[in-house]
Order: structure tokens, then C-alpha cells, then sequence
């Protein structure tokens, strides 16, 4: 499942890797939505924004494969921090919880999504600074030519000189209501486990209905959420006029009408989709190798004692 009963190191180290493997295969994804988020249309009456494809199209033409891969080492190494230090307060805060409350009675909905929260805010607090120096990464260094690409500490330098140090935190006040996300597509994850499979295998589904459902549990978390990942975007990048996360929202609806809300969302549900449905069938397989390596020790150590 999304959570197990071994130590939170475990589960924090486990959920990292995961979190790796799966920002590396599918990276060129999340270029594709950064892009399209944060592109400026011409008015709510346009009707022709740029898709997908043709933009996929236009940065193979422009830039080259290594467009598709702009900020990828900053980018896997804030999801590797960000996934490990927020599944590390995920299992700790949830312990927690189990212990305090009586027979030990599994979280209520409320609770996993609360304690979710609570968690992506503190691993969130930490490594934004790095998800911002990706995001302009992704935008400003494809913008065409063969100049070499800005590199991690220059992009934060460059950040730091035009709006301060809390520039590195741009998008924070966006960012605390999406670290419901993570909470939403653990939750819907369990949910679903539940819904389509019978109780004897819900304590071990196969790989294949881990994948599909941890995806669609973010796919659906990913829908609710969408507006709020677009602004969070825009902030990061310094995209549009100043303002907060509600005068963002307001300056894509009143020049793009609602659709403009959506704008990128397609790659963006893809990505976020694939991107958990692997991170958790990655967690999962690492986990129940440390489970059996565990019972392979305590059967070898019982075999020389006897």
C-alpha cells in the first residue's frame, strides 16, 4: 500500500528513490506543461493556444533534445528531497496518530488528508527554493540560441539580484493548498484499493494495480487542484503582473476566459499520473525487498544458532 508499518527512514528513503526514477522517465513532460503554463495568449477570443504536440515540435526544432531535459538535475534532486522528507513526516506524523489514538484505530479521511498536509507543508517550506530555480530553468534557458545553460547556483544568484532572497520562496502562499495533492492521491490511492479489489489482496496487490491506481488517484487529485498548480507556476516563474495567488487566478480568467484556467493541463495530467503511479510501484518493490532481505538475515542468524 502507500504507507507500511516499517520505520519512517525506510518508507522516507524508499518514497525519495521512487520519486527519482519516475521525474527522470517522464521529465520532458513536465518541460512541456512548465512551457504551455506559463506561454501568454492573446485574449480569451483566441481560440488557437498552442498544443501539446506542437510544442513538443517546436522545442525538438529549436532546441534539441536537451530542451526537453532543461533543468533536470535541479529538478530531480528537489523531487528526490521533497519526496523523502515529505514521506518521512507522512509515516512519523501518522505513527504518531496511530499510537495516541485508542486500539490503535486506523486514521479517518480526514485525518490521512490532515496529516498529508501537515506533511507537504514541511517538505515543501524546504525545497521550494529549488523548485523555483527549476521552473526558470525550464523557461529561460530553452528560449532558443546555443548559449550555454545557466547552472543551479547562477539561476538562484540571478533570482536572489532581481527580487530578494524570499524570491526563492516565490509562490509559497500557492503552494501551501497544493501540498493537499500528495494527501489527496495517497488517499484516493487507498481508496481505490479498496473499491476494486477483494479484502484477502488488498494487503498485496500486484504491481500492475498499484501502478493504475496510485495514477489514477493522482489523476483525479490533479483535476481539483489544477487552477491552483497553474498560479503556483506562474508566480515561480514571474510570469504576469505582481500579485498573489488570487490576482494571478484573476488576470488568466479575465484574459483567457476559464478555459485559461486549464491551459498545460494535459501533459500536467499525464506527468503527474505517470509520475506517481511509478514513484509509488517504485516504493513499494523497494520496501518489500527490505522486508524479505530482513527475514533472510533473521533465518540465516536462527540457522547458525541452532
Amino acid at each position: 500500500m502507500a504507507t507500511t508499518t516499517l520505520p519512517p527512514l525506510v518508507q522516507a528513503l524508499s518514497g525519495g528513490t521512487g520519486s527519482a526514477v519516475a521525474n527522470l522517465a517522464i521529465y520532458p513532460l513536465d518541460v512541456l506543461s512548465t512551457r504551455l503554463q506559463t506561454s501568454e495568449s492573446k485574449g480569451k477570443h483566441t481560440r488557437r493556444q498552442p498544443s501539446t504536440p506542437l510544442l513538443l515540435k517546436h522545442l525538438l526544432d529549436t532546441e534539441g533534445l536537451s530542451g526537453l531535459y532543461a533543468g533536470v538535475a535541479a529538478d530531480t534532486l528537489s523531487s528526490l528531497s521533497s519526496h523523502t522528507l515529505y514521506f518521512f513526516l507522512y509515516s512519523f506524523l501518522r505513527r504518531q496518530s496511530l499510537r495516541r489514538s485508542p486500539r490503535s484505530k486506523a486514521p479517518s479521511a480526514a485525518e490521512e488528508i490532515a496529516i498529508g498536509f501537515l506533511a507537504g507543508v514541511g517538505s515543501k517550506a524546504v525545497t521550494l527554493p529549488l523548485s523555483n530555480v527549476v521552473v526558470v530553468q525550464q523557461n529561460e534557458n530553452g528560449s532558443g540560441g546555443e548559449g550555454k545553460r545557466k547552472g543551479m547556483r547562477e539561476v538562484a544568484r540571478d533570482i536572489v539580484k532581481r527580487r530578494g532572497i524570499l524570491g526563492l520562496w516565490a509562490g509559497l502562499p500557492a503552494t501551501l493548498p497544493l501540498t493537499l495533492h500528495p494527501s489527496l492521491s495517497l488517499y484516493l490511492f487507498t481508496l481505490l484499493i479498496r473499491l476494486t479489489l477483494p479484502r484477502a489482496r488488498r494487503a498485496k496487490p500486484r504491481a500492475a494495480e498499484v501502478f493504475l491506481a496510485s495514477a489514477s488517484g493522482s489523476a483525479l487529485a490533479t483535476l481539483l487542484l489544477y487552477p491552483l498548480m497553474l498560479a503556483k507556476t506562474r508566480l515561480q516563474a514571474g510570469t504576469g503582473k505582481s500579485g498573489g495567488l488570487v490576482q494571478g487566478l484573476r488576470e488568466v480568467y479575465a484574459r483567457d476566459g476559464a478555459a485559461g484556467l486549464y491551459r498545460g493541463m494535459e501533459p500536467q495530467l499525464i506527468k503527474g499520473a505517470l509520475n506517481q503511479g511509478l514513484t509509488i510501484l517504485v516504493k513499494q518493490r523497494i520496501e518489500l525487498g527490505v522486508i524479505a532481505l530482513y527475514w533472510m538475515l533473521r533465518r540465516q542468524r536462527a540457522a547458525k544458532a541452532a
